[in-house]
């Protein structure tokens, strides 16, 4: 399954995709969630933040999912760039505009990282475990 950002461009991506009869996801980082992070504790303000939070926990040594990272200098920004804030709605990842003004471009390879490993709507759409 292809994720596809449809915020501004990606729109037309999507419909490309699917006329092609592809399998893809529309993902629209601005959507709510219902999930919780590994430890249940905490909730996600869209689901631009569950997916890096998720990412973040896949990527642990201990208790991660086994994956791995190309040494890339650019992704290692585009991952770490993000600052976090804890709101009464949840987790929340800062804005990308605010990413853009830091790192003095767009942090695409970051979020299509994210993304790659998102899994299907079907289960960041079901209820919180």
């Amino acid at each position: 399954t292809i994720h596809v950002d449809v915020i501004g461009i990606g729109a037309s991506v999507f419909d490309l995709a699917r006329q092609e009869r592809m399998r893809v996801n529309a993902v629209d980082f601005r959507e709510g969630v219902s999930k919780r992070d590994r430890s249940r504790t905490m909730t996600f303000a869209n689901l631009r933040a569950y997916c890096y939070w998720s990412f973040r926990e896949a990527l642990d040594p201990d208790r991660g999912d086994g994956l791995a990272l190309p040494p890339d200098p650019e992704l290692l920004a585009d991952l770490t760039a993000p600052r976090w804030k804890h709101l009464a709605s949840g987790v929340q990842i800062e804005s990308k505009e605010d990413i853009i003004k830091r790192l003095g471009r767009s942090p695409d390879l970051g979020d299509a990282t994210v993304m790659a490993a998102l899994a299907p709507r079907a289960v960041w759409r079901a209820e919180s475990f």
